[in-house]
């Protein structure tokens, strides 16, 4: 298995100094997604949202896998007619 760093850039860079062993790519990105949609719930419980904000997925070799972005974790409606 490799390991996977998950950086998150939002208000401040927060490295993932210690990461986490996935089977695969594929696998590190979902968790990636996953992550990114619980910190956008938690900003959106104190009342706000950056949908500007990401997390970089890279190989312990250094090896950038993909970067979720939080405005492409989540679905935003918006109001109509209000």
């Amino acid at each position: 298995m490799t390991r996977y760093f998950l950086h998150l850039h939002n208000d401040i860079e927060a490295p993932d100094e210690e990461g986490h062993e996935f089977p695969d790519d594929r696998s590190a990105l979902e968790c990636a997604l996953r992550c990114a949609r619980d910190v956008a719930s938690g900003a959106v419980s104190e009342g706000h949202l950056n949908l500007n904000h990401f997390i970089i997925c890279v190989t312990d070799q250094g090896r950038e896998v993909g970067i979720v972005r939080f405005a492409d974790a989540v679905h935003v409606t918006a109001l109509t007619g209000a």
